[in-house]
């Protein structure tokens, strides 16, 4: 697998546009401007001029916004036009009014409708580029799935087991083995608590982090009985929200709890013993060579758990914690590893420059060539775009089949993968293999 926001996020700046000179046309983002690479995707193909593309693109001059008014109360995310044919504001507040859009730049900001298109389409370009390479150089092997579904325990807690709040944080820590190229993900989280608990809140913190990366709400109906709730977050060794290695800390403070945490006899201190009785064993084979798990609480005090009602609680002195390896407080997980090849295609981003270029030329084409604008400019490219998107008389080849031989050209080396996604042969071991 790889995740399309985090790949189009490393990739997106690797080539850029130039910025328009007129101004009869509109200025394009400054994001839209980085080209790390040096090349520009105007350099693709004469006809991809901001003027170009500004008369054969969307009209976004002909949008219907509600005009400004002064004594109007405005929410965060309206949008206005200043004016008939004016300039597009949204507003960054609620309780908005009387605040003139284009001279309050911290009641409003100009919404450039222009380059949020040019973007929308270099990402959409972005993600056309990895599919197809993900397709065509057999990535799909270096995406399996490691395990699938796994629970940290089988089975239910004892109603005699039932943990005596104590005003504590309490939950476990989970530490990810030093593999970049894979990603765990609790699928579901399981709970069992003797009192429904309709908004449960699930605080996840890293190491890293002052701040808890996530509070997560979860609507729990159950009294005493075990329940799965869809949780489907993700925990990488190196992400975008953390720094590298650490540790993360998954959670509930148990003054916010209602009832109490029901505990699974369940000992993380030692393996568990093979046995005909339970899954145990099992389970604890295939998460153990990811991730290690230990229980663990934090004491009450109220310099190492400040706003435990959730606006902004902070992560506790690690030496505040203490392990009790043999209490579960009313958790389980079911967790998925597998092998996530975005971090890798991010090291070799520089690989995607020249396909990135010819996609994004290949899709401005088509908008132009199938543009129902009805101008001038607009008339008079149509026909240009089509004919510079195919082969030509001459043998040469259009935009399409060159995109096509850039794909081709890709060469990535996946030796530089974590071993345990690397294609293997199972006759003749693993296979370090170059496409």
């Amino acid at each position: 697998m790889y995740l399309e926001n985090d790949l189009q996020t490393c990739v997106f700046g690797l080539v850029g546009f130039r910025q328009n000179q007129n101004p009869k046309y509109p200025a394009l983002a400054p994001s839209l401007l980085v080209s790390s690479s040096g090349l520009y995707f105007q350099d693709a193909h004469p006809l991809l001029t901001i003027e170009n593309l500004d008369q054969a693109l969307t009209n976004y001059d002909a949008y219907t916004y509600p005009l400004y008014v002064a004594d109007t109360v405005y929410v965060t995310g309206d949008k206005v036009r200043e004016g008939a044919g004016g300039l597009v504001y949204e507003s960054l507040g609620d309780g908005n009014v009387g605040q003139t859009p284009s001279a309050s730049p911290d009641f409003w900001a100009e919404v450039p409708l222009f380059s949020q298109k040019m973007e929308a389409l270099v990402r959409s370009s972005i993600n056309k580029v990895a599919a197809q390479v993900f397709q065509d150089k057999k990535l799909r092997a270096a995406t399996k799935t490691l395990i699938e579904n796994v629970q940290l325990f089988d089975g239910n807690g004892s109603l005699n087991d039932k943990e005596i709040k104590l005003g504590r944080f309490v939950g476990f820590k989970i530490m990810l083995d030093d593999h970049r190229d894979l990603i765990t993900i609790i699928r579901r989280i399981g709970t069992q608590f003797s009192q429904p608990n309709p908004t449960f809140k699930l605080y996840i913190f890293h190491t890293s982090s002052e701040e808890p990366l996530e509070i997560v709400e979860l609507n729990l109906q159950k009294t005493n009985s075990f329940e799965w709730s869809r949780l489907d977050r993700s925990l990488r060794y190196l992400g975008e929200t953390h720094a590298p290695g650490g540790s993360f800390r998954i959670g509930y403070y148990e003054d916010l709890l209602v009832g109490q945490a029901i505990n699974r006899g369940y000992d993380f201190a030692v393996a568990p013993q093979p046995c005909t009785c339970n899954n145990w064993y099992k389970s604890w084979a295939q998460w153990s060579k990811f991730i290690h798990v230990e229980p663990f609480e934090v004491t009450p005090a109220a310099e190492l758990l400040p706003d435990v009602d959730g606006n902004g609680a902070l992560i506790w002195p690690p030496e505040s914690e203490v392990r009790q390896y043999a209490k579960t407080y009313g958790l389980n997980f079911d967790l998925t590893v597998r092998c996530d090849i975005t971090l890798f295609l991010c090291r070799e981003r520089d690989l995607f420059t020249d396909a990135l270029l010819k996609q994004v030329a290949v899709d401005l084409l088509n908008e132009v060539a199938y543009s129902v604008r009805n101008n001038v400019i607009a008339k008079e490219t149509r026909d240009l775009a089509m004919f510079a998107l195919q082969t030509q008389p001459n043998g040469n080849p259009g935009l399409t089949k060159q995109l096509e031989k850039a794909i081709a050209a890709l060469d990535f080396d996946l030796s530089d993968l974590n071993e345990a996604c690397l294609p293997c042969n199972d006759a003749a071991g693993p296979v370090y293999k170059t496409f």
